[in-house]
Formats: C-alpha cells, sequence, structure tokens
C-alpha cells in the first residue's frame, strides 16, 4: 500500500507540472507572453524534479519490501526444509534415511552459512545409529559399514569431506587449548561402531572417537590430526599414508593394523577430486 501511494502521488505531480504551471502563471496575472512562459517552465521544472524524486523514492522503497520479501521466504523454504530432512532422518526405511543424508549435502553446497548446522545433523544422525554395544557377547565380524548401513556410511562420507580443513597450527592451538581447560569441544564419536567403515581421505581433525571400534575401517590417507583416539579399537584397520599427527591413543588397540607410510606431518595428498 505505501509504494503504490508513492506511485499515485508521483503520477499526481507528473501530471501537475504539465498543468499547473498554465492555471499559477496564466495570461491574466503576466500579459508577458515572454516572461510567462519563462516563468512556466520555472515552475515546471520544479514540480518534474520534485516528481523524478518522488518515483526513485518509490522505486527505493519497493526494492527493500522486495528484498525484505525474499529474505522471508528463503527463511521459510530453509525451515521446511530442516523440517522435511529431519523427518527423513527419523524414518523407519534405509532409503529415505539416505534421501535425507543427500538432501543435507546439496543444503550444503548451496547455503555455505548452514555448513555448521549440516555438520552437527550428521554428527547426531552417525552417532545415533549406530551406537557400540559392548554388553554384547563377542561375535564374528560382521559385513563392513556401507553394507550394514549404507545410509551412515554415506553420512560419514558426506561429514568428513564438507568439514573445513584446519592447518597444522590451528589444530594445534586447539589441542593445547582442550588440554590446559581439560575439555574436549570437538565432534563426538564416542562408543560408536565404525567397524569396515570406508574413511578413505576422511578429515577426522580432532574429532573424539574414544572407545570406539574402528575394527577394520580403511583410513587410507585420512586426517586424524589431533584426533581422541583413546580406548579405540583399531584391530586390522588400514592407515597407509594417514596423518595421526598429536592423536591420543591412550588403550587403543591396533593388532594386525596396517599403518605404511602413516605420518605425524603433513598429508602427501588428499582426496581424489
Amino acid at each position: 500500500m505505501i509504494v503504490v501511494a508513492w506511485g499515485v502521488l508521483g503520477v499526481v505531480l507528473a501530471l501537475a507540472a504539465v498543468l499547473a504551471p498554465l492555471w499559477m502563471v496564466s495570461s491574466t496575472t503576466i500579459p508577458e507572453s515572454d516572461r510567462r512562459l519563462e516563468l512556466q517552465n520555472s515552475v515546471r521544472g520544479t514540480l518534474l524534479q520534485a516528481a523524478a524524486g518522488t518515483m526513485v523514492l518509490a522505486t527505493a522503497v519497493l526494492a527493500y519490501y522486495q528484498l525484505r520479501s525474499s529474505q522471508k521466504q528463503t527463511e521459510i523454504a530453509g525451515t521446511d526444509l530442516d523440517i522435511r530432512i529431519v523427518e527423513q532422518l527419523n524414518s523407519g526405511t534405509p532409503e529415505i534415511r539416505l534421501a535425507g543424508i543427500l538432501g543435507l549435502e546439496r543444503a550444503a553446497a548451496r547455503e555455505p552459512q548452514d555448513l555448521e548446522r549440516v555438520l552437527q545433523l550428521l554428527e547426531v544422525f552417525a552417532r545415533r545409529s549406530v551406537p557400540l554395544n559392548r554388553s554384547q557377547p563377542t561375535a564374528p565380524e560382521p559385513p563392513p559399514l556401507g553394507v550394514r548401513h549404507p545410509e551412515v556410511q554415506e553420512a560419514l562420507r558426506v561429514y568428513t569431506h564438507i568439514r573445513p580443513v584446519l592447518g597444522w597450527s590451528e589444530v594445534t592451538a586447539q589441542h593445547e587449548r582442550n588440554i590446559a581447560e581439560q575439555r574436549f569441544d570437538a565432534p563426538t564419536f564416542q562408543l560408536v561402531d565404525l567397524r569396515g567403515a570406508d574413511l578413505r581421505y576422511a578429515n577426522l581433525q580432532l574429532c573424539d572417537l574414544q572407545s570406539s571400534s574402528m575394527r577394520g575401517a580403511n583410513l587410507s590417507r585420512a586426517d586424524l590430526l589431533g584426533a581422541q583416539l583413546s580406548g579405540c579399537d583399531l584391530t586390522g584397520a588400514i592407515l597407509p599414508f594417514a596423518r595421526l599427527g598429536q592423536c591420543t591413543l591412550v588403550l587403543a588397540k591396533a593388532d594386525k593394523a596396517f599403518a605404511m607410510n602413516a605420518t605425524s606431518g603433513p598429508l602427501t595428498s588428499r582426496r581424489p577430486p
């Protein structure tokens, strides 16, 4: 309504610029034609300037309202997307849960400002989906994670590949801060069953994997810089060219783990394009 009012006012001023000078400076008040024409043009110019200014202001107001409307629509769409994805992640059907994971990957690519929220959802989903039950009796090794829970494997792939990669100094600073403050403010995958997981080229920097099972997991060229692996079962894990600098490995099991050319320094190669 405000924009319409400004537009109407601009049209009225434009018409006034044409008609008002003839009424305000008439032949009755100014008999001389040259002088009358000069005054009429002067009045007309003033009114046209006012009309132009009004139209510019109306355009600015319209642009503002369009921007606000677009922002509100984006917020509503984002909320709807969140609700739909959360419903998919909580579905009892693996295929629907997998669709939710792929939706989160697209959301992170489309809206970089939502990356942190997407990472949190993926972290919670993985931790909740495959908790490690240590009370169960020892059983034969299960199939790989991608066979048992393909949606969890996909969640880990998305999570570990969209996380920002930190530099050595950044990880060192965070690692020292955690030790000084006796806390570990980082992604938590404690007591998670990751047996047979495919974590090649995964970015697991500073992740808390304490007491989790990663038996037979493929961690080739994974970046575990500063990760907490205390009590973690790495039996039979594949670790060639993995980066293990500043890891905490207290009471970790690594029987038959294959760690050829694992390094504590920079990785020789990141994940393939």
